[in-house]
This record gives structure tokens, sequence and C-alpha cells, in this order.
């Protein structure tokens, strides 16, 4: 999974809404893939988007194949159509 995430990386980092961001640090916060400082860290460490999925992306490579599959996961629940564009259907 984790080659699947740096495959799409470039047009996830490219399309993902500041919103979507949001939603996924707290769905990876409520399952507890990333920690709070984690996720402080993320979302205080630049005020470009393109940089806060860069670091998301990054952060949840470093944590395994679990992490990148419920992170794909969760980009196929909130966003259909950024995940059909990034090839994610299932």
């Amino acid at each position: 999974m984790a080659d699947k995430l740096e495959d799409i990386r470039p047009e996830l980092v490219k399309c993902c809404s500041e919103a979507l961001i949001l939603e996924l640090l707290d769905d990876l916060r409520r399952q507890k893939i990333l920690s709070k400082l984690e996720v402080e860290s993320i979302t205080q460490a630049s005020t470009l988007r393109a940089e806060k999925c860069r670091q998301l992306i990054n952060t949840v490579i470093g944590k395994g194949n679990y992490s990148c599959n419920v992170l794909l996961q969760k980009i196929r629940e909130k966003d259909p159509a950024l995940s059909e564009n990034l090839g994610l259907t299932v």
C-alpha cells in the first residue's frame, strides 16, 4: 500500500483540498494512526495546502502498509470523485 500511496502522491498533493486534509487528519487521529502531536505538526507546519498534504503522506508512509491502507480507504470514503481520478476505486 505504501507503493500505491507513493504512486498517487503527485496527483493527490495537487488535487487534495484543505477540507479533505483536515477530515483525513481527524479520522487518522480517531483511529490512533496519528498522535495529537503529529496532527498538530502537520496542521501548523505550513500555511500551504500542498505542503500539509505532503507531510501527511510522508507521515503515513512512515507508519507502514496498514496506515497507508487506512488513508487510501478514507480518501475513497470522503471524496469519491478524487478517488476515481486517482484510480483508487475498487
